[in-house]
């Protein structure tokens, strides 16, 4: 096992609020940007805009501190962003190393973990300095991997170019769990459902039908169809501030909310609003009270919580 911007002026002190003082959700496009959204899918702009040529595409990301990492489909690189100011405080990369899809920080976070399906490996980095740690698994051992669980025992739960999601006990042992036949596609993005058995699915494919499915952890009986209300291909997905169930759909420019059985909750940003080339979605809580300055004591009614 493995283990606004704004500033508020009070007493004559002025108090600096970072610029995600609210909640919100972050979602990454091939565009170059990564969009900014309230808890409601009010569109609050752009972290990093479009077209800058920084991030290479931005696939999945992942947030520690004020800190969001990104991994670049055409550049291979890792990008770190500074959530306040969008801007890109440094980059890194592995030699050799293709078209990272997804990345993830270790529970503990003191490793970032990178799938790059153009080289079939995973990489560790050390999220501080970039440097290369070594591989999580044995390079080829799965076939272009993608997304990531750890599962409650600490094996790896990692899905496949292939159509089959694996379990890993040691970097060089992968078991398959469940396979989805996907003729144009593949599965990405996995999430644990409440009942601790049930795993959705995202799916890169243009069949609605097949875009998002569920299967058993502990049988790997294919479920089918989540949802009666699909998308195109499905690819972000995480649990929400509201508990729902949050699938970027990059196909359709969307991202539709689910309770754990099915039920459609409508959409966070709904097709036709703008949002094209959606990777993944990040949710970004507010910062805690203890993060703001001093001077917030002087003004009444600021609270700020996660």
């Amino acid at each position: 096992m493995f283990n606004l911007p704004s500033r508020l002026i009070a007493a004559g002190c002025v108090l600096a609020l970072p610029a995600h003082a609210q909640p919100q959700y972050l979602v990454s496009s091939g565009t170059g940007a990564i969009q900014r959204y309230a808890l409601d899918g009010t569109y609050l702009g752009d972290l990093i805009g479009p077209n800058n040529g920084l991030l290479g595409s931005p696939q999945h990301m992942a947030l520690r501190a004020n800190e969001v990492f990104t991994c670049g489909w055409f550049n291979h690189t890792v990008s770190v962003l500074d959530l306040n100011t969008g801007q890109v405080t440094r980059q890194f990369s592995a030699p050799n190393a293709v078209n990272p899809a997804f990345l993830r920080l270790s529970p503990d976070e003191s490793e970032l973990w990178v799938s790059y399906l153009g080289s079939s490996r995973i990489v560790r980095f050390n999220p501080d300095t970039g440097a290369v740690l070594g591989d999580l698994i044995n390079p080829g051992l799965i076939a272009r991997p993608d997304g990531i669980d750890v599962l409650a025992n600490g094996d790896f739960m990692i899905t496949s170019s292939d159509d089959t999601i694996y379990r890993v006990t040691a970097p060089d042992t992968a078991t398959p769990i469940a396979t989805l036949s996907i003729p144009d596609g593949r599965p990405l993005n996995t999430e644990i459902l409440a009942d601790g058995d049930t795993v959705l699915v995202t799916s890169f494919t243009s069949d609605t039908s097949l875009s998002l499915q569920s299967f058993s952890l502990s049988t790997g009986q294919i479920h089918g169809a989540f949802s009666t209300s699909r998308g195109s291909q499905a690819d972000g997905l995480i649990r929400g501030h509201d508990g729902n169930l949050y699938v970027v759909y990059y196909g359709s420019g969307s991202v539709a909310r689910y309770a754990d059985d099915g039920t459609y909750n409508g959409d966070l940003v709904p097709p036709g609003a703008g949002l094209t080339q959606a990777n993944h979605i990040l949710l970004v809580p507010a910062p805690a009270a203890a993060a703001l300055s001093p001077a917030a004591a002087f003004w009444p009614g600021i609270r700020r919580r996660r």
